[in-house]
């Protein structure tokens, strides 16, 4: 479907008098004597019977219909024709009352504003990668159609967010539905026989055949769209009152702990001292922490680039290199000693802690280290590697907490992390790293099936990675390194803000265009 720009032709400015002040922002639908209104981004907005009709239905029709297609889906079990001819006729309809729902009832703004969001970004990209491996390479005639249904499925969930009028029961009942459909899909990946036998691409290597398996690249598309889609689901739970955007998040600044900047610097001088100023608090900065900033920087970069110059050229496998890269990466932890010790906030770490993107990479990389530990791919230097990675990974992510730090060392520092990232998938991809190497084995339906160290460690690393770019993004564009790079807050849909309180005059701007429009 098609977004019109007139999106708000049912959507009258409301008139404003007295009980404006009285109004609810929480509510879309409250009563001004028999008007109706709602409020998003600054904007107070009439709602019309039409559209109040149009909602209250396109909402019924499709989280009724979404049920009974993914009853039926799991039903068929991916390949009962019958029954996937259902589920296509039902998945219409769907799609008839998201247009019943979408239609003049989206904001432009809001819309703009989610194509900021990396984790916006990844999911589409992710949900279109696997309509193109299934039309490409179908598993039945029906596959091209299922992956079809997925991506709109996707992308109308994604811009849930920009309607003006929904309710809350409504976002819950079909959030939780795609979040059922995208668990099945792994699972029919995972423990089903979807995709057995079907190879993606096939390689040779230094003679080697090594091949990317259908089965193995769906199940890690899936398991990614279903982590990044699970921090708008912990928001849909918490924000009882709807006054937040599901997927829109904004940076908060490291001085104040929340999304408004003060007007003080970060690094002030009082008398002959230095101070910085964290999550409201101030905190004084000695000559003993300067020393100890400036050197255990330095030299955390130095070796951190010597280290990873000497992994790569190991390719993993030469001894004397691996030793190299050992005793390195054992140098670089003492300097992150010298630059964590009485240099860290809590406050901070307290705050990154109730981040989803936090959690989700640091168990993802405890995880690569317990297969390393359990299933090394050389019996000495497999689980040094794995532990090796496990503390860079927490070293680069509570960086954040660091009081003191300079700007050009959290560039370094995670560009090095991002390479090396990089190399890990390139070498469980393309290299030759964990071949023939079987993490488990079973048997469904008399089928015996097996998953693979090395595509699982792939999916772990890309995994990382996409968690971190959004971190690694903000790094390069804080030119004064004022955010929190991993910690964030939800916007507001009536300010644009991650302050409730606080309008974006950007949005504002926006807001009236489209008024001006309609």
């Amino acid at each position: 479907m098609t977004f019109s720009d007139q999106t708000d032709i049912a959507l009258e400015p409301a008139e404003v008098d007295s009980r404006v002040n009285d109004l609810s922002h929480n509510s879309w639908a409250k009563k001004h004597g028999r008007r109706k209104s709602v409020k998003i981004m600054g904007q107070e907005y009439g709602v019309s019977e039409v559209l109040e009709w149009r909602v209250r239905w396109g909402q019924r029709g499709m989280c009724c219909f979404a049920f009974i297609a993914l009853v039926l889906y799991i039903l068929s079990g991916g390949d009962q024709a019958g029954l996937l001819v259902a589920t296509t006729v039902s998945s219409t309809i769907i799609f008839v009352f998201m247009g019943m729902l979408f239609y003049n009832n989206v904001s432009l703004a809001i819309m703009k504003r989610l194509f900021r969001e990396m984790n916006v970004w990844i999911i589409l990209i992710l949900s279109l990668c696997n309509m193109i491996i299934d039309v490409v390479v179908p598993m039945n005639s029906f596959s091209p159609i299922m992956a079809f249904i997925y991506f709109l499925v996707v992308v109308g969930f994604l811009f849930m967010d920009a309607t003006k009028v929904k309710t809350r029961a409504f976002i819950i009942g079909f959030g939780s539905l795609f979040t059922m459909f995208n668990l099945y899909c792994i699972y029919g990946n995972t423990l089903g026989t979807w995709g057995k036998d079907i190879v993606l691409l096939s390689y040779t290597i230094l003679g080697e055949e090594y091949t990317i398996m259908k089965r193995s690249t769906k199940r890690s598309i899936f398991i990614q769209i279903f982590l990044f889609s699970m921090a708008g689901m912990y928001t849909l739970f918490k924000d009882k009152k709807m006054e937040l955007m599901v997927f829109a998040t904004g940076n908060i600044y490291r001085e104040t702990g929340t999304a408004l900047q003060s007007v003080a610097d970060e690094v002030s001088v009082v008398g002959r001292r230095k101070s910085v100023t964290l999550m409201g608090q101030e905190f004084s900065v000695n000559e003993s922490l300067e020393w100890r900033v400036k050197w255990g920087q330095r030299g955390m970069c130095c070796f951190g680039f010597i280290s990873l110059a000497c992994y790569i050229v190991a390719g993993g496998r030469n001894v004397g290199l691996l030793i190299t890269v050992t005793v390195t990466s054992a140098i670089i932890f003492v300097f992150m000693g010298i630059l964590y010790y009485k240099n860290t906030s809590l406050l901070i770490m307290k705050r990154l802690l109730q981040e989803m993107n936090v959690w989700s990479i640091v168990m993802l990389s405890l995880c690569n280290t317990i297969l390393d530990v359990f299933l090394p791919s050389t019996p000495i230097f497999g689980p040094i590697m794995g532990i090796i990675f496990f503390i860079v990974t927490i070293g680069f992510i509570f960086m954040d907490a660091i009081s003191v730090k300079a700007r050009t060392f959290s560039i370094v520092y995670g560009s090095i992390f991002t390479l090396y990232m990089i190399y890990c998938i390139y070498g469980n991809t393309f290299g030759t790293w964990g071949k023939g190497i079987v993490l488990f084995k079973y048997t469904i339906q008399g089928e015996e099936y097996t998953i693979m160290k090395r595509s699982t460690k792939r999916s772990i690393f890309l995994q990382i990675f996409l968690f971190a770019m959004t971190g690694v993004y903000t790094l390069f564009k804080d030119r004064k390194s004022e955010y929190v790079i991993f910690a964030t807050g939800n916007i507001y849909r009536e300010t644009g803000t991650a302050m409730k309180d606080v309008e974006d005059g950007t949005f504002a701007i926006q807001k009236k265009l489209e008024k001006g429009q309609t």
